[in-house]
C-alpha cells in the first residue's frame, strides 16, 4: 500500500480527496497545512491552525502545519517532501482542482514524490454532490463581500445552497473562476471523522473584500457519520 500525504485546507476539496485517496487503496499517513509565517492561519481559508490541528485530531492523523511564504514556499515544500520521502511516504494527494497541475508535477518529480489528484473529473457542483451525498457536513467560512453579505458566513453546505448559489451567480453574470472564489468551507463532520467539530464561539471578521468567519472555540462530541463511515469499510 502506497503512503501519502494529504494537502489539506479543512475545506471540502481536500475533505473529499482524502476520503477517495482510502477508496483508491492509499494509506494516508498525515496531512500538509500551509500556515502564514507565524504559524496562527492557514493561508488557504483563513482558518486558525488550532482548528485544522482539532480536524485532525478528529480524523486520527498527525498533522504538519508548514510555515512559509510566497518566495520560499517551493524550497520548504521540496524539504518536507524529501523528509517525506525518507519515512517511507512516496506520494501527495492534492484536492484542489484549481491548482496549477504543471507546477505541483514538476515539483513532485524533483523529489521523486508522486502526486493524486482525485477530483480531476469532477466540477465544482458535482464536488458537494458527492460530499453531500456522502454525509459529509461543510459550513461557509470566507466568503466575498461584494457577493454576500456576513449572515452567509457559517451556511451549511447542500444542494440548496447549491441551488442559491448557482442562481445568484447567473443573477451576477459571474465567469466560472469567479464562482470558484466567491466562497470557501470547511467540514465539521463526515465519514472520516471519529468526533465532529461544534463551534460554540465565533465571530465575523471583515478584511480585504471578504467575510471571514473568526473559529475562537470548538469542542468535539461523537461523530453520527463515523458509524457507517469510510474507515469501517476498508
Amino acid at each position: 500500500m502506497n503512503k501519502v500525504f494529504v494537502s489539506w485546507s479543512g475545506g471540502k476539496d481536500s475533505c473529499l480527496s482524502y476520503y477517495k485517496a482510502l477508496e483508491n487503496g492509499l494509506e494516508v499517513s498525515c496531512l500538509v497545512n500551509i500556515t502564514n509565517q507565524d504559524g496562527k492561519y492557514s493561508c488557504t481559508h483563513g482558518l486558525p491552525t488550532s482548528f485544522l490541528q482539532a480536524q485532525a485530531h478528529s480524523i486520527g492523523v498527525p498533522i504538519i502545519q508548514l510555515r512559509t511564504n510566497g518566495e520560499k514556499y517551493e524550497s520548504d515544500l521540496k524539504k518536507l517532501c524529501c523528509d517525506f520521502r525518507e519515512q517511507g511516504i512516496s506520494g501527495a494527494v492534492f484536492g484542489n482542482g484549481d491548482v496549477e497541475h504543471s507546477w505541483i508535477g514538476r515539483v513532485c518529480q524533483e523529489v521523486n514524490v508522486t502526486p493524486y489528484f482525485p477530483l480531476d473529473d469532477l466540477n465544482k457542483d458535482e464536488i458537494i454532490k458527492q460530499l453531500v451525498d456522502l454525509g459529509f457536513e461543510a459550513i461557509t467560512v470566507t466568503v466575498r463581500a461584494d457577493v454576500f453579505g456576513k449572515q452567509w458566513l457559517g451556511r451549511k453546505i447542500d444542494r440548496g445552497f447549491l441551488e442559491q448559489i448557482n442562481s445568484l451567480s447567473d443573477v451576477m453574470n459571474l465567469s466560472p473562476n469567479k464562482k470558484a472564489g466567491i466562497y470557501h468551507t470547511t467540514i465539521i463532520d463526515g465519514p472520516i471523522f471519529k468526533n465532529r467539530m461544534e463551534i460554540i464561539k465565533s465571530e465575523a471578521l471583515l478584511k480585504d473584500g471578504y467575510w471571514y468567519l473568526q473559529i475562537m472555540e470548538t469542542v468535539e462530541i461523537p461523530s453520527i457519520s463515523s458509524s457507517t463511515g469510510v474507515n469501517q469499510c476498508l
